[in-house]
């Protein structure tokens, strides 16, 4: 919930009876007698954010950024179990009305350092929408994925990458860039492991942003297979936000990024 709940002892109940929650930690601490316990908020965002993306990253090596579409979904364990596996990491940009359905897969992404951006809520196509829609989609996700992750949610992944019509100027109301791709892997349409893994490594460049969809088993076979090969010809794999900063790019409110590939 992000949050302590209420004090209890003596055998009271911590939450309403019949109302069970997940308990992610207990907060002891150590009183005189007779003296009640200062109640403390935990900083569960600050916390967050310092467990995103990786520790160690050299700008002058080369460095893709994977992303995944269209979750959360059923195959996000093992995607980022390959990621741990590897010391990567990478950006997943979720649907609001899927993070509703799989909260928990949300936070375990955010947990092992992943970042997480902003797919609308729906998948809708947001240049047939007003300004002002838009911009709820974009908001209502936010807060979802937000309390969801522990995250601050700066990026946002316009569905189809349409960004005609009154996106821009809604993506520069609430703050965040569009985000695109290098390479689309077009996994949605071959769910092809084969082919999926043969598009990446075959096209891959220094600072190239990749685009899979993480609802897919053989999009998740191919990311187990991608991930070691990428680790082997020398890439870092990192999150969207890391790739741009390694490469000094400030990104700016409702403008388009499909690579950060290096100056020449």
């Amino acid at each position: 919930l992000g949050e302590w709940q209420p004090w209890a002892k003596n055998g009271e109940d911590s939450n309403p009876v019949g109302v069970g929650k997940h308990i992610d930690g207990i907060l002891i601490t150590v009183v005189g007698k007779g003296e009640a316990p200062v109640e403390e908020k935990a900083p569960v965002e600050e916390k967050a954010a310092a467990n995103v993306g990786n520790s160690q990253i050299d700008p002058a090596k080369p460095m893709v950024a994977l992303t995944f579409d269209d979750g959360p979904g059923n195959y996000e364990d093992r995607i980022v179990a390959a990621l741990q596996k590897y010391n990567s990491k990478a950006t997943f940009f979720y649907v609001g009305t899927q993070a509703t359905k799989f909260p928990s897969t949300v936070k375990r992404v955010a947990d092992a350092g992943n970042e997480i951006g902003n797919h609308s809520y729906k998948h809708e196509n947001l240049p047939k929408l007003s300004q002002a829609a838009i911009e709820s989609s974009i908001n209502k996700t936010n807060e979802i994925l937000r309390n969801q992750s522990g995250q601050s949610v700066s990026l946002v992944r316009p569905p189809y990458g349409a960004t005609a019509g009154s996106v821009k100027p809604a993506l520069r109301a609430t703050g965040q860039p569009s985000i695109l791709w290098t390479i689309d892997t077009l996994d949605w349409k071959t769910k092809n492991t084969k082919n999926t893994v043969n598009v990446v490594l075959s096209q891959v460049k220094d600072g190239d942003i990749i685009l899979m969809h993480s609802i897919y088993r053989q999009t998740a076979e191919a990311a187990e297979l991608i991930i070691p090969a990428l680790k082997e010809r020398g890439y870092q794999l990192v999150t969207v936000s890391e790739l741009a900063k390694a490469r000094g790019i400030n990104m700016e409110a409702g403008k388009n990024y499909s690579s950060f590939r290096p100056k020449k």
